[in-house]
């Protein structure tokens, strides 16, 4: 397995055959998801996605509702690939993959308390663990 940090928040897992970006967002470079062959995304804040880099790569998309919501309005051409996931979910993306958490930190308290999820992935007998900005881990 490679892991490689694609700035701020996305990060990008490899094994031989599949490569699993997680919350390209706007800090990150469109390299991050050339060639992916899954798209993770854990809360709607910009800097976890955004339309120009999920419409650059045609893999699947998995995500919070919230966020799929966004992703109708501001990339249609994408939506087609999104399926929602929900705390506790499990699914298969090459590596096995399991949403936790329900919420992002509290930025302030005067501020929504927006949902995120986590993910775990099973990749080659480790367990690798990206929590968004889960507020509790």
């Amino acid at each position: 397995m490679r892991i490689i940090k694609h700035g701020h928040a996305c990060v990008r897992l490899e094994t031989d055959r599949h490569a699993v970006v997680i919350d390209p967002g706007m800090f990150t470079s469109p390299e991050a998801v050339e060639g992916a062959t899954a798209v993770l995304i854990t809360h709607e804040h910009p800097d976890h996605w955004t339309p120009d880099l999920l419409a650059a790569t045609d893999a699947p998309v998995w995500t919070i509702a919230a966020v799929a919501e966004q992703i109708r309005t501001n990339a249609p051409a994408v939506a087609e690939r999104v399926t929602v996931v929900a705390p506790g979910d499990r699914w298969d993306v090459g590596v096995p993959v399991t949403a936790v958490g329900e919420k992002h930190a509290i930025i302030h308290p005067e501020l929504p308390h927006f949902d995120n999820s986590g993910y775990l992935l099973e990749i080659e007998g480790a367990t690798v663990f990206h929590p968004g900005d889960d507020g509790v881990i």
